[in-house]
């Protein structure tokens, strides 16, 4: 799995459900 921190949310948008985006959404804004 990619793990970008600089393109996390486009990454996981096509390799992560929504569940799993919400979970990386929450460690981008901490």
């Amino acid at each position: 799995m990619i793990t970008t921190v600089e393109d996390g949310t486009a990454v996981h948008r096509h390799f992560c459900s929504d569940d799993c985006r919400d979970q990386w959404e929450s460690s981008d804004s901490a």
